[in-house]
């Protein structure tokens, strides 16, 4: 086994009752951060444009650009979904989290972004 199947396979066998408060709460935070710069970056210019071209571009198929009422195919839900949480790059990360957790919290295959919930819990 490689290292991504390695990865791949610990992600996918870990559940939500195995996590720490700690990693539980960051995660929340990340979340939280990603949704308040998500939405603060629908005023830039640049999250219009794309906004604008998915919506004349897609089938409605079900994949939600946060903020909004467009559903659109999940590949171009991630293109404008990232696009709209890097807009103003005011993205900070807890000291304790690597990178900056952006726009990788948003399930781009899921139905709707109201609808998805961590494994082992209901939304």
């Amino acid at each position: 086994m490689n290292a991504t199947e390695r990865i791949a396979h610990a992600i996918a066998e870990t559940h939500f009752d195995h996590l720490s408060e700690e990693a539980i709460t960051q995660s929340k935070r990340a979340m939280l951060d990603t949704i308040g710069v998500t939405l603060a970056g629908h005023q830039e210019e640049a999250s219009q444009i794309i906004t604008t071209w998915v919506q004349q571009n897609s089938p409605n198929t079900g994949a939600a650009i946060l903020g909004t009422p467009i559903l659109t195919s999940p590949a171009l839900a991630a293109l404008a979904n990232g696009t709209l949480g890097h807009a103003l790059d005011l993205m900070t990360s807890p000291p304790t989290c690597k990178g900056i957790p952006v726009s990788r919290f948003y399930p781009p295959s899921s139905r709707s972004h109201r609808r998805w919930a961590p494994a082992g819990r209901r939304p």
